[in-house]
């Protein structure tokens, strides 16, 4: 619902309960002719640690991806407000056409689901902010905030 309102590009999750658990579920994003390839499949080895996020924004400009900032941008803004904990290099990649390998998009806003710490804390306990991954680096959402440049 968030991205939705925000008009980011994301994954439809629904609840459903399944043997008397609620849990999240979505439609697939990918079909018979694509594949999800991870940021870390794609900066394995290709990157410096320290500059990852702009190695994976230029790797992806090579590869005629539009607008990657942007979509990533969306994302770690979605994951502050969220405070979604557990953005991964699995988490998050490009959408490539698997018989001719041409890099497509990025994949949709998707795995969010370590947000809003609603089982770690007590109703006392007012959250503020958190910490989350920004890459291979765990840090405050407000300096992961600090890469965003049109905020």
């Amino acid at each position: 619902m968030i991205s939705s309102r925000l008009g980011f590009n994301h994954v439809t999750h629904t609840l459903e309960v399944i043997k008397d658990k609620v849990v999240s579920k979505c439609e697939c994003f990918i079909n018979e002719n694509t594949e999800l390839i991870s940021a870390y499949q794609i900066l394995y080895n290709n990157c410096d640690k320290d500059d990852a996020y702009e190695t994976y924004i230029s790797l992806l400009e090579k590869h005629e991806i539009k607008d990657p900032r942007s979509s990533l941008e969306d994302m770690f803004i979605l994951d502050y407000i969220m405070l979604n904990e557990d953005r991964h290099l699995n988490n998050f990649g490009i959408i490539r056409d698997f018989k001719t390998l041409n890099w497509i998009s990025t994949a949709q806003i998707f795995d969010t689901g370590e947000s809003l710490n609603i089982i770690d804390y007590s109703d006392e306990e007012v959250i503020i902010n958190g910490d989350g991954r920004f890459f291979y680096n765990i840090s405050n959402f407000d300096n992961i905030l600090d890469n965003i440049k049109d905020l």
